[in-house]
């Protein structure tokens, strides 16, 4: 009978011994991933304020539209869109093109442009594409990602890789999930 208390006894202490170990553990880990993590919000928060969208920035050839303003501004649904400039740039030897977008939100709440507003961008009837392009002054593809507020206005960019740069690059633009005729569109060429 002895022998059965020791052990209980022994194993009680244990696990007594293991759980709080375990607890000590755990708050270490939650404290460490805590600081981690306001630490990589710091970081990402640093790198983005750094690069700002700036087409004039941007090195690489101006594309050229003779599409009338009122096909490639204007409204769709609750936010105001225009489909800004185009540039081709050389991104380690791909051909890019860089589309900037003004975006005005005036729903009730905070949005971003990519849940707001669907981009396709093509060349021959043909979806190109879409390009990741970091450490180019004058480009911020996080920007087209960023919340805004209600009434506020930004201008983000997107990244595409071309198919051939002597052929026209149409952009369209229509509201996330609408079924309705509200497009705009504009035709650029290099």
């Amino acid at each position: 009978m002895k022998k059965k208390n020791l052990t209980m006894l022994i194993m009680v202490l244990i696990l007594a011994v293991s759980l709080t170990g375990c607890g000590k553990k755990t708050d270490n880990s939650a404290s460490i991933a805590g600081n981690q993590s306001e630490t990589n919000q710091t970081d990402a928060s640093g790198a983005y304020e750094e690069t700002v969208v700036d087409m004039d920035k941007l090195e690489g050839t101006e594309a050229v539209s003779q599409t009338e303003k009122n096909e490639y501004d204007g409204k769709l649904g609750d936010y105001d869109v225009s489909i800004g400039d185009a540039k081709r740039i050389n991104a380690d030897g791909t051909d890019i093109v860089v589309v900037s977008f003004d975006f005005k939100n005036n729903s009730g709440s905070d949005t971003a442009f990519t849940s707001a507003v669907e981009v396709e961008v093509s060349q021959d009837g043909g979806s190109l594409v879409g390009a990741v392009v970091s450490n180019i002054e004058g480009v911020n593809l996080l920007s087209m990602a960023e919340r805004i507020s209600s009434g506020d206005s930004i201008t983000v960019q997107r990244a595409y890789q071309l198919k051939d740069k002597s052929v026209p690059l149409e952009v369209t633009a229509k509201e996330f999930g609408a079924s309705g005729d509200e497009v705009l569109t504009k035709t650029f060429e290099f």
